[in-house]
């Protein structure tokens, strides 16, 4: 596991990696940033498997980070580190994957880091749709790399970080094939991988790539129940 600490008190950062590499030993390699520009800079060039994230005040300016992260990539695991609950967990559901609270427990960190360690494992080995092209053809996607599937008459339109494709389908098939691959129905018409889930209103779902797609009266309930098991690991 590539792992990233980012924090500006360089005594805290240095403490936490100790810790890191005693629970998961030489599971993981760790950097520290002791500023949001320089993480940033990095995950441009780096993958990174976790990152965790310290959040100080105004905690918004943390949740742009967290956001701009999953931008650029996704898959990364972010983990909030506060001095306050308070601070962080009205907003960890949607914003990030977990949670700690300085000073750090060892227990709730052991916790943290293997249930992190368990989703970006999951992440990883999702699997690949393959279906006949609308033109012609066949087309081979991995789940991770899609965004949403889209129901458009005879033909499905998969939205993916590169590009649109349309092949053959049916909305129905795809929400059971995929039902056990992260991806949700949200609307009659539109079935989203929630990897890719910013937050969720009654009406709405925003997506890290800004795209906003409906959701129906009839999934709504079922949409939040999933997300929240997702997010689980369940």
């Amino acid at each position: 596991m590539n792992i990233v600490i980012c924090d500006k008190d360089k005594m805290f950062s240095e403490e936490l990696e100790d810790k890191i590499l005693k629970f998961l030993m030489s599971e993981s390699s760790i950097k520290i940033f002791s500023c949001s520009k320089e993480l940033i800079a990095s995950i441009m060039n780096c993958k990174y498997d976790i990152i965790i994230l310290s959040i100080y005040k105004p905690a918004s300016n943390g949740f742009e980070i967290a956001r701009l992260i999953r931008r650029i990539d996704s898959k990364a695991i972010i983990v909030f580190a506060a001095i306050a609950q308070k601070q962080v967990s009205d907003n960890v559901e949607f914003l990030a994957d977990g949670y700690l609270i300085k000073p750090i427990d060892d227990v709730n960190l052991e916790k943290t880091l293997r249930y992190a360690v368990e989703l970006k494992r999951r992440f990883d080995g999702n699997g690949a749709l393959t279906a006949k092209l609308k033109g012609g053809g066949t087309i081979h996607l991995r789940f991770e790399d899609i965004i949403y599937i889209e129901s458009s008459i005879h033909y499905l339109k998969v939205s993916t970080r590169r590009a649109v494709q349309e092949y053959h389908g049916k909305i129905s098939e795809a929400a059971r094939d995929l039902s056990n691959k992260g991806f949700a129905q949200s609307h009659r018409s539109f079935l989203v991988n929630m990897a890719y889930i910013w937050c969720i209103s009654s009406t709405e779902i925003k997506l890290i790539n800004e795209d906003v797609l409906p959701v129906g009266r009839t999934y709504s309930k079922q949409l939040n129940e999933r997300y929240r098991s997702f997010k689980k690991g369940e």
